[in-house]
């Protein structure tokens, strides 16, 4: 769950290789990977959550890096691992005895429920990556195991209202980052994850699954302006809160650290346990809107949609890609808000700015409108909300008048 943040940090390509490696080497003849590599014997085998790292991380690394031999040399492995998935599941409902659900949560969510979602998940990415082999017999099947893991998922948590059975922010988190809900009750499935966050004052309340979906869920809801909320907290549980006592690593839980009513403060389990950092992706996929197009990996064609909020005086930040560096800057100004990016050699960036209806916008004191775009920017789409620019390599300034 952490893979994404690890891969936007640093190189982590040679890292999660070496670690996968590992899996292989220690996956059990069923199929059943590990729960921890080097494996020591204290852990199990074959839980959700953690063995899915074979799948995760192999998807991970290929989206981020664009090397398909990452694919091919953990292919047999996964489809090992997703096919034990399906034979040990009742019906396609993995029940997981032993396993972790969403580990050290605020907020309860049935273990069951988490790690069929986990395993329609692993099926789904398996498919993905079995169709960018060309392998068009694997992409079927594993296409279908996801589907009736899905199915039993909807059947055993979704209600006739359209609600869901159990209510929780991994519940609902989940239900929509693994495309698991049905598409009629989509923008129910949004309202409720909102509803979710409201309910625990805006607050994190998941665990070591839902925390890595919570944020870009909500901003797939369009309620960006709730991650950010979320994201900026400073009263337990949350991440600022920690730093707050002078925490300087992600604590295993969110009790962590605690203040004590002597002012004093106690601290539990490890103090440097990264899972709940998982959060760190979306400062670069959110707030910078920095992405790779799942269909053009690597950052062929980038993806660029900044979640600029009038809250947040600017942001500024870079991923260095195998194509060199993005860099994206946007400040809030009182007029409206500028945006720069730079694009590099070689590549291409689809950019979304948020533009009232009526707003004006200009690219190097050109406005943008129809028939009118300076070079290397071409207006693709203008909602009421929304401008949609496709941009050749280069650097780009844009003013915006209005956000709203």
């Amino acid at each position: 769950m952490f893979a994404p943040t690890a891969v936007y940090n640093m190189n982590a390509d040679s890292f999660l290789r070496k670690f996968l490696k590992g899996m292989r080497l220690e996956q059990r003849d069923d199929g059943a990977y590990p729960d921890m590599v080097p494996n020591s014997g204290s852990g199990g085998f074959g839980h959700n959550g953690w063995g899915d790292a074979g799948v995760i991380l192999t998807w991970e690394l290929y989206q981020q890096y664009a090397d398909l031999s990452v694919v091919e040399e953990n292919f047999a492995s996964m489809c090992a691992w997703v096919d034990y998935l399906e034979k040990s599941s009742d019906h396609y409902l993995r029940k997981d005895p032993g396993g972790y659900g969403d580990h050290l949560a605020a907020q309860g969510t049935p273990p069951e429920a988490v790690h069929t979602a986990l395993s329609a998940y692993s099926a789904l990415l398996l498919s993905k990556m079995a169709e960018a082999l060309g392998r068009t017999a694997e992409t079927e099947h594993y296409r279908e195991v996801y589907e009736k893991f899905r199915q039993a998922w909807r059947e055993a948590y979704v209600l006739e209202d359209g609600m869901l059975r159990e209510i929780s922010q991994t519940m609902y988190a989940m239900a929509l980052q693994f495309g698991l809900y049905p598409e009629e009750g989509i923008e129910d499935a949004r309202q409720m994850l909102e509803a979710c966050v409201e309910w625990a004052q805006v607050h994190p309340a998941a665990g070591y699954v839902g925390t890595s979906l919570l944020l870009p869920a909500l901003e797939k809801a369009g309620r960006a302006d709730l991650a950010y909320r979320l994201l900026g907290q400073t009263t337990f549980p949350s991440w600022n809160y920690e730093t707050a006592l002078g925490a300087t690593t992600i604590a295993e839980s969110w009790n962590g650290y605690k203040e004590e009513e002597n002012g004093g403060y106690s601290l539990n389990g490890s103090l440097n346990h990264y899972a709940l950092g998982s959060v760190g992706e979306w400062f670069y996929t959110g707030i910078l809107g920095i992405r790779s197009d799942e269909e053009e990996p690597g950052f062929k064609r980038i993806v660029l949609q900044p979640q600029i909020w009038d809250e947040l005086e600017y942001a500024e930040g870079s991923y260095q890609s195998v194509y060199g560096e993005i860099f994206v800057r946007w400040e809030i100004r009182e007029e409206g808000y500028c945006c720069q990016v730079r694009i590099p050699a070689n590549t291409t960036a689809v950019l979304t700015l948020p533009l009232a209806a009526g707003g004006r916008c200009t690219e190097g004191g050109v406005l943008l409108a129809d028939g009118g775009a300076p070079e290397g920017v071409l207006l693709k789409e203008r909602t009421g909300t929304a401008l949609v620019l496709e941009l050749s390599s280069g650097s780009y300034e844009f003013l915006a008048d209005q956000m709203k």
